[in-house]
Formats: structure tokens, sequence, C-alpha cells
């Protein structure tokens, strides 16, 4: 199996998930590492999780599921069996067992591959998969309340002062607003909001989601990149058709 760089999935919270998995989801066996792919299907059985992401990786693993029914003996069926000897028991979750079981079960299979499945299997009799391990996220809201100033004295001179810092900061903030007009720029922005919707579900893709995976990848081609930006154009594609919304869910037209 072609090893890709680690997505590092355990311990992220769901929103990262998210962002982290919106162009792996649509990857084949032989584009995920071993560790990822047992990662992500562990992850379809977690608890907790947006019912968009967990629609998506059970879509994800029924899809896995025939491309690994469909390998032909030896070479990649073969590396990625021995890979997962080095993976922990606790790390490949009951589907994922399943999937094994089913190959190993499969008459048309080779001696040889039935017999390395059958002992992968064997190791994990008696051990149980562990809960995937899932962040809390980040807590910018506990970082304001810290920051919240105390109802204590309230004089005259104050609301005067703290009128002043609004003041100066409201013209640079709404110098960033500004959306950008250009014309490459939101070419860009169509190929690529239709290109990664197009790997989802009928769930779509939540708009914060969407939004945050654009701008990385956009970082070095387009680092100035504002949410206005890619509003704008996730609004054009709608009204022309080519886009769906329901609520704060975006998707190809016919998936819902």
């Amino acid at each position: 199996m072609a090893s890709q760089t680690q997505l590092n999935l355990r311990g992220k919270d769901p929103t990262t998930l998210e962002v982290t998995l919106m162009d792996a989801l649509s990857l084949s066996v032989g584009r995920l590492s071993v560790e990822d792919l047992v990662d992500m299907f562990a992850l379809g059985e977690a608890e907790g999780l947006p019912k968009g992401l967990t629609r998506d990786l059970d879509v994800f693993a029924r899809r896995i599921e025939n491309e690994v029914a469909d390998l032909p003996d030896g070479g990649e069926l073969r590396e990625t069996v021995i890979a997962l000897q080095d993976l922990p028991t606790g790390h490949v979750s009951e589907r994922f067992r399943a999937l094994l079981k089913r190959e190993a079960d499969r008459e048309t299979r080779a001696k040889a591959e039935r017999a390395l499945l059958s002992g992968l299997i064997d190791a994990y009799e008696g051990t149980t998969p562990e809960a995937f391990p899932i962040g809390a996220g980040k807590g910018p809201r506990t970082v304001k309340t810290e920051q919240t100033p105390p109802p204590s004295s309230l004089k005259a001179d104050k609301p005067k002062a703290a009128k002043k810092t609004r003041a100066k900061k409201a013209p640079a903030r709404s110098a960033r607003a500004v959306v950008v007009d250009d014309p490459e720029q939101t070419k860009w922005l169509r190929v690529t909001v239709m290109d990664r919707l197009s790997g989802y579900s009928e769930a779509g893709l939540n708009e914060i989601v969407l939004i945050a995976g654009i701008r990385h990848a956009a970082r070095e081609r387009y680092p100035r990149l504002l949410p206005g930006d890619i509003q704008k154009v996730l609004k054009e594609l709608k009204e022309s058709g080519q886009l769906r919304q329901v609520a704060t869910r975006w998707s190809l037209p016919g998936r819902w």
C-alpha cells in the first residue's frame, strides 16, 4: 500500500477532523496509509461526531470494502495485511475486523492470502477495539470569558474611553472585510468548490468546514483569501443552479 503523510486523526476535535478528512474521504485504498485507513474505520464507529461526517465515513467504509474485495491476491493486499501486523490490536475496529474476516473466508482467494488473513484475525482474538479518542477542541470562548472586564466601577468617563477604542478599530475591520474582485481567483474558487463537494455524500458539507478547507488549500496561492470571497462564489453557484444549500450545508444538485 502506498504510504501517505500521516493525518494523525487521533485526539482531534470534530471540526478539525472534518477539515482534515475533506480530501482523504475520496482516496482509494492504495493512496491511504494503513494507519489512516484503520483510524477512519474506527472513527466511523465513534460517538459525538457531526451526523454528516458519520454518514460520509460510512460511505467511505462501504467503498473501501468493495475495493478490498476487488484487490487481486498478492501485491497491495499482502502489503496491507503485513502492515496491519504492526498496529496495536485495539486500534482495529469491529467493522475493519469483519472486512478482514470476509476476505479470509473468500474461497476465490489464494491459500497464501487466506492463511495470512486468518493469522491476523487470530491475533485479534480475545482483544477489544478501543474507543476512538476525540478531542474537545480548542477553547477560544473560555479565553474570552476570562478577559471579560468585571462590572465593578462604572464611571462616566469609562464609556467614553470604550467608544474611542471601538472607533479606532472599526475602520481596520472594514478594510480587511473587503471582498477581492479577481477573475482568476474566482475561477479557481469555482473549480475548487465543485471539486471538493463532488466527493461527498447526500449530506453535503458544512459551510464552516468547506470554507476552512478551501482557505487551507489556497494558503500559498491566495494567502489573503477571505471567507467572504468564498461565500460570494458559493452564492453565485447556488443562483446558477450548480450548488444546493440546505441550512448551513452545501451539496451538488441531486444529492438530496
